[in-house]
């Protein structure tokens, strides 16, 4: 048992120093043991330390320093009884300065998932970079009228969907301002996507288990999109908050770094795909992408492949983040104004790594022969 074989060995090395129960599994431990302990005497001293936390790589210690996000769910509670559900166990619970509705602990906080509110989904766990795609979303399409239904590309597991899903709730109506399409072709995945959204309240998402890429724009109950959310699959490599993704990168070699270019290069074809399709919806206006990657390959060459395929769209930077600090790289297709518009999170911003592209339709104005674009604060023109 490998799993157990580790357990053992980190409590002999680094907990109680001794076990009382373990059988096979202990005896094979204790074969080795003087060896795994000179190993790690000779480890400390190559590092000058004797404090083996210093052994730690800087992503290791990065995901348990960084900051703990809850985000009230506005389908069951306002924001001010959430923050203050929260405050009553926790007193350094503070509102976030981007997000209206996320609340945020600091790191040494413990039993969060043990709260009524998350139990009753009241309060929903989520890290503060995976509430930007569509808060950012909804804020554009409000902004050209709140009119119209919105789609989530690549939904499962679903706390973009809900995030959504609240954002267009209305208290005072007790009602929903439109609907949410979600999308994700495995039977596992809608199924929980069902379940989660349905413990949310998220009354006003239809969730249909389909390919999203094999989706029929024309179908008459998508006349209507104009914001849609392309959250697809991605390489995850700004993710540390989780330890065994860290560890994985941590121990990758030549080999393996061949197999990522490689599935690099897949997932970005993919991510364009996506992307595409949900520019061809027919009333389209804004189109969010997002990744939980920090690779180039999967973020602003993605965006510039997007912008020569379709020179109809073009980016524009969000404007409840225009103090945010972390922009894109400007590459090969990319000024360096359309780059700037781009939203990149690294995990020494205290959240996952992240990025997210805001994708906007140009309105074509017509006078004479030229053709004038016009496109918030990344204006284009040609003839």
């Amino acid at each position: 048992n490998d799993s157990l074989f580790k357990i053992m060995v980190y409590e002999i090395l680094f907990g109680k120093g001794k076990i009382k129960s373990g059988g096979v599994v202990k005896r094979r431990v204790m074969e080795h043991i003087d060896k795994l302990k000179l190993a790690l005497s000779e480890e400390l001293v190559e590092n000058n330390t004797t404090d083996f936390k210093q052994l730690l790589s800087q992503d290791v210690i990065m995901a348990f320093t960084m900051s703990k996000y809850v985000r009230v769910n506005e389908i069951k509670c306002d924001i001010q009884s959430g923050y203050t559900e929260l405050a009553d166990v926790y007193s350094q619970a503070e509102l976030d300065n981007h997000i209206p509705s996320l609340v945020v602990l600091p790191s040494t906080c413990t039993g969060v998932n043990a709260q009524p509110g998350v139990a009753e989904s009241r309060l929903i766990i989520q890290d503060k970079a995976s509430c930007f795609p569509s808060q950012i979303l909804f804020d554009e399409w409000l902004e050209k009228g709140g009119q119209g239904d919105m789609v989530d590309a690549c939904a499962a597991p679903g706390n973009k969907t809900s995030h959504l899903s609240a954002c267009v709730y209305d208290r005072s109506r007790e009602d929903f301002r439109c609907r949410v399409f979600a999308f994700d072709r495995s039977p596992t995945r809608a199924s929980l996507l069902q379940s989660r959204l349905s413990s949310a309240g998220a009354r006003n998402v239809v969730v249909t288990e389909a390919d999203f890429l094999e989706v029929d724009v024309t179908d008459s109950r998508y006349s209507d999109v104009r914001a849609l959310l392309a959250d697809p699959s991605c390489s995850g490599s700004g993710v540390v908050r989780s330890l065994e993704r860290v560890i994985e990168r941590e121990g990758a070699g030549k080999t393996q770094a061949d197999d990522l270019n490689r599935r690099l290069e897949n997932l970005r074809k993919f991510q364009i795909a996506a992307v595409t399709k949900c520019m061809t919806f027919p009333a389209a206006e804004c189109v969010v992408y997002s990744t939980c990657s920090i690779h180039q390959e999967e973020n602003e060459c993605v965006v510039a492949e997007i912008l020569r395929l379709h020179p109809e769209w073009d980016v524009k930077a969000p404007p409840r983040l225009s103090s945010w600090h972390r922009r894109g790289i400007t590459t090969d297709g990319l000024t360096d104004s359309q780059a700037s518009c781009l939203i990149r999170c690294m995990p020494e911003d205290g959240m996952n790594g992240f990025f997210v592209a805001l994708f906007v339709k140009r309105i074509p104005v017509k006078e004479n022969e030229d053709v004038e674009y016009t496109i918030g604060n990344c204006d284009r023109s040609t003839t």
